[in-house]
């Protein structure tokens, strides 16, 4: 189970946004708003038939600028967090761990 919590600027309406992830996960997610801003919180199961790329590409398309956290369930103590941020052009995920962080250009996965 993956857990997916959202920060964005939306460019395009937020009911757009809305039935867009409508039509993903064919259930509307509780998106909180403040003028352009907004949050969100999606929980994506093992058998959906959509995966967390799906959610980016739609806020990709309806975001001018948007940060995602993505926390893994590796068994029922562990949780391994990715986080993705879209600056409108560049869609960068980053790893933190006891190490230190690392960030990626993944452009490549919007295609």
């Amino acid at each position: 189970m993956k857990y997916l919590t959202i920060e964005g600027k939306q460019k395009t309406s937020i009911n757009e946004l809305k039935n867009e992830l409508f039509k993903l996960m064919d259930y509307e997610p509780n998106i909180t708003t403040n003028g352009s801003n907004f949050k969100c919180f999606i929980i994506v199961y093992l058998e959906n038939d959509y995966n967390v790329f799906d959610v980016i590409r739609i806020l990709v398309k309806h975001c001018s600028s948007f940060f995602m956290v993505v926390d893994e369930e590796v068994d029922y103590e562990t949780f391994l967090s990715v986080y993705y941020y879209w600056d409108g052009e560049n869609l960068l995920r980053c790893y933190k761990d006891y190490f230190g962080s690392s960030c990626e250009n993944v452009n490549f996965l919007l295609d």
